[in-house]
C-alpha cells in the first residue's frame, strides 16, 4: 500500500488526473469486455439464423426432388451443390449419407488420399482424421474443427427421404467473428486512447483551476508566517462557492489576527510606560541618596517611602500582568 501511495503525485492536480485515469480505463474496460461479447454473441446468433435457413432450403431440396434410392438422394444432392459452391465467405454445405461418403460443396473437407502442394504426410493425416469426425452426425448447433477452413459453426438437421435418415448439414466459418471482434477492439482502444488523453488534458486543467485558489492562500498564508499581516485573498476569483467561503474565512481569521497583534502591541507599549515610570523614580531617589555625603535620617526615611511606594505599584503592575495572561 505504502508502494501504491508513492506513485501518486502529492499535488492536487495531478492526484485529480491520476484517479479521473483509473476511473475511466476501468470504465472503459468493463464496457469493452460487455460490448466484445455481445458483438460475438450476436454474430454467432445470426450465423445461427442463417444456418438453420441453409440446412431448411436443403432439406426442401431433398424432399421435393421425391427421390427413392440413396443414389438418386447423392445425385440430387451433388446438383444442389453444384448451384451453391463454396467459397471463403460462402456457407459449408453437405449431406451424410447412411453407408456413403458425404456429398459437399467442399468435398476436401471430408479427406483427400493424398497430400496438397506443400503439405507432409503427417499434415494429411490429421486433416483426414478431423474430416473423420465429421462424418459422425451430431444434431443441432456444434463448432468443429474443419481441415483448410479452421473453426466452423454446424447445423445438423437429421431427414427422413426414400425410407432412410440422412442428415443435411450447413457450416460457416467462425472467422467473421474473429475479425469483427478484433476490428470493434481496435476502434475501441483507437476511439479509447483518444477519450483518454481528451479526459487527462481536462481533468488536469480542471485541477489546475480547482487548486488556483488553495496555492493562493498557501502563498498568502506563507507570507503571513513570515510575519506579514496585510496580505489577503481575492474572493472575487472565486464566485460564491465554497473555495470563496473558504477565503471569506481566511480573510476573516487574518483580520482578527492583525487585530489581535496591533491591541498585542499596543498592551506592550502601555505595560512598558507603566514599568518604565515607577524605575524611574526609584532611579532617581537613589541617584539623590548616593548624590549626597551624609544623607540625614529624614531624607533616607523619604527616599525609603518613595522607593517602598513604587515597588509597591511595580508588584501590583506585575500581579495585573500576570492575572492577564491566566485569563482566556
Amino acid at each position: 500500500m505504502r508502494g501504491i501511495r508513492r506513485l501518486v503525485p502529492a499535488s492536487l492536480r495531478w492526484r485529480l488526473t491520476v484517479w479521473v485515469a483509473a476511473l475511466l480505463l476501468v470504465s472503459a474496460a468493463a464496457v469493452f469486455v460487455v460490448i466484445y461479447a455481445d458483438t460475438g454473441s450476436e454474430l454467432r446468433h445470426q450465423i445461427d439464423r442463417d444456418l438453420a435457413g441453409d440446412t431448411g432450403q436443403l432439406a426442401e431440396a431433398l424432399r421435393a426432388s421425391r427421390a427413392g434410392t440413396g443414389h438418386q438422394i447423392s445425385h440430387v444432392a451433388t446438383r444442389y451443390m453444384r448451384g451453391q459452391p463454396y467459397t471463403a465467405n460462402s456457407t459449408l454445405l453437405f449431406v451424410l449419407l447412411p453407408g456413403r461418403h458425404a456429398v459437399s460443396n467442399h468435398q476436401e473437407v471430408f479427406g483427400m488420399p493424398s497430400p496438397e502442394e506443400g503439405e507432409t504426410l503427417a499434415q494429411q493425416r490429421q486433416e483426414n482424421q478431423a474430416a473423420h469426425e465429421l462424418l459422425s452426425s451430431r444434431p443441432g448447433y456444434s463448432t468443429a474443427h474443419v481441415p483448410d477452413v479452421g473453426a466452423v459453426r454446424l447445423h445438423e438437421r437429421p431427414l427422413k427421404v426414400a425410407g432412410m435418415t440422412v442428415v443435411v448439414a450447413a457450416g460457416q466459418p467462425l472467422a467473421s467473428v474473429e475479425h469483427a471482434q478484433h476490428g470493434l477492439a481496435g476502434a475501441f482502444l483507437l476511439a479509447g486512447a483518444l477519450v483518454l488523453v481528451i479526459a487527462l488534458v481536462a481533468s488536469y486543467l480542471a485541477g489546475v483551476r480547482v487548486s488556483a485558489p488553495l496555492r493562493r492562500m498557501a502563498q498568502v498564508a506563507a507570507r503571513v508566517d513570515a510575519g506579514e499581516l496585510t496580505p489577503r485573498m481575492d474572493t472575487r476569483r472565486d464566485g460564491r462557492g465554497e473555495l470563496a467561503v473558504l477565503a471569506e474565512s481566511f480573510n476573516h481569521m487574518l483580520d482578527r489576527l492583525a487585530h489581535a497583534f496591533t491591541r498585542q502591541r499596543e498592551f506592550v507599549a502601555d505595560a512598558s510606560h507603566e514599568l518604565r515610570t515607577p524605575l524611574t523614580v526609584i532611579r532617581g531617589q537613589i541617584e539623590v541618596l548616593a548624590a549626597q555625603h551624609e544623607p540625614t535620617a529624614t531624607e533616607i526615611r523619604r527616599v525609603e517611602q518613595v522607593v517602598t511606594a513604587e515597588v509597591g505599584r511595580l508588584g501590583r503592575l506585575v500581579e495585573d500582568l500576570l492575572l492577564l495572561a491566566q485569563a482566556e
